[in-house]
């Protein structure tokens, strides 16, 4: 069993090979357009242009993640404000109402 932050970069580094792998796809993908334009198979077209718009999207949506979650300066961790320094808590601490 994996230990929470052990071998994290390695986990980034096989996200970053799946979108290196889709992005291959993507562009085999524009090869096969061209051929399937040329024996003018349009429904083909079609189902290829929409896979690689989904594709498309699942790079962007990874790439976020992979920015958002390896960044150690992104805002927020897990929707919690980071913060510098302890003054920074403290603002934010006294700013929420007292709770028992």
């Amino acid at each position: 069993m994996k230990i929470a932050g052990d071998h994290l970069h390695e986990r980034f580094d096989r996200l970053r090979q799946v979108v290196h792998q889709w992005e291959l796809r993507v562009a085999e993908m524009q090869e096969a357009v061209v051929e399937l334009f040329e024996s003018g198979d349009l429904a083909g077209i079609r189902a290829l242009l929409e896979e690689k718009q989904r594709l498309a999207e699942r790079i962007r949506r990874l790439r976020h993640f992979i920015e958002k979650w390896e960044n150690p300066g992104f805002e927020t961790i897990l929707g919690v404000p980071k913060f510098e320094n302890d003054q920074g808590r403290e603002v934010f601490q006294r700013s929420r109402p007292f709770r028992h």
